[in-house]
């Protein structure tokens, strides 16, 4: 990272005085004050950042500009590129990923279900199978990314409901699910996820040694804000295998979804 990527950075969570930030620069960088108030300069020049009264700020154009790139980056993912772009899977076919944590994995996950879901009509049913719904508090960036899609028929069924998981359930509501907890008609274990939408099938196994650990952690907590964000970074950044089988498979689609939309209609 260079000096004015970093000068960017500190920047980033808000104006801050101008010493503090020279000083943080060149505790990460091994650069002289010269050299950074050098990249200051062309940073006030190419109106990226203000220098007034010994604090720094970005400008409003700087990140309306990054904004709009960071859009159309998006744009180009979601629209232009199909699910079919990425895995090739004729029907009945399916491909196994595995990752090495829960961080790896939750990326992959919400991308590719993300874009499938984007081709297909709103009213397609998506069914979320999970022994805990602990996305929100866990992952919330992935989160926010996989619930943006406000028209679509979202379904979630938690297959071993601890108390958080009810908790949780109440927000899911309030964002347009429908759920039900405590039926496994898959006869799924607490390591295992599933998703489905239209003739696709998403079957997530984490590994046993994780998924003990973070299911206990799950189970010892009596509300959402009893969570420990480090211990928590700590459980989905744990080492391990973690799979993921994606299946372009029409008759398993239908046959786990008759299994489980009874228990919402």
């Amino acid at each position: 990272m260079s000096v004015r990527e970093s000068i960017i950075k500190e920047l980033q969570s808000g104006p801050r005085q101008k010493n503090v930030i020279i000083e943080r620069v060149m505790a990460t960088k091994d650069v002289t004050i010269q050299a950074i108030y050098k990249e200051l300069r062309k940073l006030v020049i190419d109106e990226v950042v203000i220098d007034k009264q010994k604090k720094l700020s970005l400008t409003l154009t700087f990140i309306e500009h990054e904004n709009k790139k960071w859009r159309r980056i998006k744009e180009h993912y979601t629209n232009q590129v199909s699910i079919d772009d990425l895995f090739q899977l004729a029907k009945g076919k399916s491909q196994i990923f595995t990752f090495s944590n829960i961080v790896d994995l939750d990326l992959f996950w919400t991308q590719t279900f993300v874009m499938l879901e984007r081709i297909l009509p709103s009213e397609v049913p998506r069914y979320s199978i999970i022994p805990h719904d602990w996305f929100t508090y866990a992952r919330p960036s992935t989160d926010e990314v996989w619930t943006g899609n406000k028209d679509a028929l979202r379904r979630m069924m938690i297959t071993y409901p601890a108390p958080t998981d009810f908790e949780i359930a109440r927000l899911r509501r309030k964002e347009g699910y429908e759920f039900t907890g405590g039926e496994n008609p898959l006869k799924m274990t607490e390591a295992q996820y599933i998703t489905l939408v239209s003739d696709w099938v998403f079957e997530v196994e984490f590994d046993k040694k994780v998924a003990k650990e973070l299911n206990e952690y799950i189970w010892s907590l009596k509300k959402a804000d009893e969570v420990d964000p480090v211990k928590m970074d700590e459980l989905i950044k744990m080492k391990g295998t973690f799979k993921l089988k994606l299946s372009n498979n029409p008759k398993k689609a239908i046959e786990y979804s008759n299994k489980v939309k009874k228990y919402f209609e």
